[in-house]
């Protein structure tokens, strides 16, 4: 699960992650930021965003 939370400069996002506690940083190096269009990218990419049912 994937939450976008804008950052207050023009189109950027930063993207967490629900750690299954808390909303946690998606990146190995923190809170992953970037513009909107590259974040839905990254969640639609990114495996740690998708559950395997």
């Amino acid at each position: 699960m994937a939450r976008l939370r804008p950052t207050g400069e023009t189109d950027k996002v930063q993207v967490l992650w629900w750690n299954g506690a808390r909303w946690g940083a998606s990146g190995p190096f923190g809170i992953a930021t970037m513009p909107l269009d590259a974040a839905l990218d990254y969640i639609a990419s990114e495996p740690l965003f998708w559950i395997n049912a």
